[in-house]
């Protein structure tokens, strides 16, 4: 079993600083905000679609921390 959190809970911190928070305390999986009700904050899908550059730095800070996506919401 992992322990994920919702991410727009942390929206006021930038998307790597947060993961960084979210490791030390032992969190091995996030749910992203992607829009509407909880918004993108960290998460925006259509910047991340239209950049190959942009993807791969998102999914390497993820990577490196060993963090995986629960739930796009």
């Amino acid at each position: 079993m992992k322990l994920g959190v919702f991410t727009p809970l942390y929206q006021n911190l930038p998307f790597e600083e947060m993961l960084d928070k979210l490791v030390a305390m032992g969190v091995e999986a996030v749910e992203l905000g992607t829009g509407n009700y909880p918004g993108n904050h960290h998460c925006n899908p259509d910047e991340l679609l239209e950049s190959p550059e942009k993807r791969k730095s998102f999914l390497r800070a993820l990577e490196t921390r060993g963090i995986t996506i629960s739930g796009l919401s």
